[in-house]
């Protein structure tokens, strides 16, 4: 099995974002990994994991589906909203298909504002998929409003970008690195200062 990790901080806002999610689907081509392993765990850089036993749970779960996700939404029955954040991965004919990145340019419109989780939302219905729970597997917004009576594997602190990003992981005390922290600090400062000097600036030059 390979675990993969995208680093995806705070491209959302920008017009390369297209290329970089693009390029998930190059990474799993290009190392053959699908083809050489049983099962890919895929999962972007902003997640947080809370219990080293997840890879069992999803091991366990994905039963005969070729796909566990995570739920987008705030509603378990809902699968309105897959979420490519986190996908658990079995290796078969119809995921090196679905996942080949020849195939995926082939069936989508790669222009600004396209997105790996727009195609797997758009063609979900040529898998086998199963959801995982919001209360064990949480989305950013998930998360947020049920943190206090939650206990799960991870936290996908998705919905929000750079230092607002930042700012909530600090928020919630979900860093496990003094340099991080560090640096999550610093660019908060950062931030505020480049803001305020920005404000400043355009009060003295009106």
């Amino acid at each position: 099995m390979v675990v993969f990790f995208l680093f995806n901080w705070e491209y959302r806002s920008r017009a390369n974002w297209t290329k970089i999610t693009f390029y998930k689907f190059e990474i799993m081509k290009l190392f053959k990994n699908l083809k050489n392993n049983k099962f890919v765990c895929f999962t972007d850089g902003d997640v947080v994991f809370k219990n080293k036993n997840f890879i069992a749970y999803c091991i366990f779960s994905i039963g005969g589906h070729d796909l566990l996700i995570q739920n987008d939404s705030l509603d378990d029955e809902s699968d309105e909203n897959l979420c490519s954040g986190f996908m658990f991965i079995r290796s078969s004919k119809k995921t090196l298909n679905f996942f080949n990145p020849k195939y995926v340019k082939e069936k989508s419109d790669l222009v600004e504002g396209w997105g790996d989780q727009i195609y797997v939302n758009k063609h979900k219905g040529k898998l086998s998929y199963k959801l995982l729970p919001l209360s064990l597997f949480p989305n950013g917004r998930y998360f947020e409003l049920n943190h206090l009576t939650i206990t799960s594997y991870l936290i996908h602190f998705n919905w929000l970008i750079g230092h607002a990003k930042s700012s909530r992981i600090i928020k919630h005390k979900e860093y496990y690195s003094t340099t991080l922290l560090l640096l999550f600090a610093k660019n908060i400062l950062l931030k505020k200062c480049s803001t305020r000097l920005k404000r400043i600036s355009g009060k003295y030059l009106a």
